[in-house]
């Protein structure tokens, strides 16, 4: 414990005054002012000049406080360190994410889950979709969240929380960003631009195959490692991409014009990805059944 000696020289070098520092600590002036003259000895230097109705720091006793309070300090946070260390510890989720839409969609839920749930703590990584399949798989985290469910192994669980229509991004500089509505024709000579960490194979063969399915040809297709990447490569007119309707607002970023497509481009899908022994009564599956509940109130207010 520390010597209350330096608590009542801390003290009464702050307030100038051993009377305040006696009331302070509930004990007598002269009880302050002896602990203090033991200290003096003690540490073989004058800390106070001593005057009739005040006190003051001598240079030594200046030096000594400067060090000193922050042995006092010190000695707080390490008391509160193991007060906690010796507490109940916050319940860990790992979640994983694929894109910016993921992580923009769930913040807002997951802010209100942490305030219902203030036990659980939860931590985030970004990764490609093979990475996240994977790591579930391995267990080195709890819940995936992507914009896919095709392509699952048959140990994971997807479960879908969002669906959203896609529209057509392009530069306010592309011809075609006048027309009201685009074709899978009007598209065939231009760059199709996409997001997707570490040149992930199946996110690529995943937009192919929804183009396809959708009656769309894409001849050209570019990946970009960075969201922020992409949405400059579109604004200037290198690519166009396909972004959910939800994140296509009008002024977000003034240089990109947002066109639908005469026929529904697939349908962008907020995915939750679990592996199938998980208990339902973990904490992952405590939380994929709020995001389940309060997406769709989150987005109305939030987006």
């Amino acid at each position: 414990m520390i010597d209350d000696k330096l608590l009542y020289f801390l003290f009464a070098a702050e307030n100038s005054s051993f009377s305040k520092t006696a009331a302070h600590f509930f004990i007598s002036s002269t009880a302050v002012s002896k602990a203090i003259a033991n200290l003096e000895a003690r540490i073989g230097v004058q800390l106070f000049l001593r005057h009739k109705n005040s006190i003051e720091l001598t240079a030594q006793g200046r030096a000594f406080y400067e060090n000193a309070k922050f042995i006092a300090s010190d000695y707080q946070n390490a008391i509160e360190a193991a007060k906690k260390a010796g507490g109940i510890q916050k319940k860990p989720i790992k979640i994983g994410f694929s894109s910016i839409y993921e992580a923009r969609l769930i913040t807002p839920v997951i802010n209100k889950f942490l305030k219902k749930y203030p036990k659980i703590k939860v931590t985030f990584t970004h990764r490609s979709v093979e990475q996240l399949l994977q790591a579930i798989d391995e267990g080195s985290i709890d819940i995936g969240l992507t914009f896919e469910k095709s392509k699952v192994s048959p140990s994971i669980t997807a479960v879908s929380l969002y669906e959203s229509d896609y529209l057509i991004g392009l530069s306010k500089e592309n011809q075609l960003a006048n027309k009201q509505i685009l074709t899978s024709k009007d598209l065939l000579s231009e760059t199709c631009g996409y997001y997707s960490q570490y040149n992930s194979a199946l996110a690529r063969q995943l937009l192919l195959d929804s183009a396809s399915q959708n009656g769309f040809q894409i001849n050209q297709l570019k990946q970009y490692e960075t969201y922020e990447t992409l949405l400059i490569s579109v604004a200037t007119n290198q690519c166009f991409a396909f972004f959910p309707k939800l994140f296509a607002i009008p002024n977000w970023f003034p240089d990109i014009t947002f066109v639908p497509a005469e026929k529904t481009f697939s349908s962008y899908q907020l995915v939750a990805l679990q592996k199938k022994t998980a208990s339902r009564d973990s904490e992952s599956s405590l939380l994929i059944d709020f995001l389940k509940r309060e997406i769709l109130n989150s987005i109305g207010i939030n987006l």
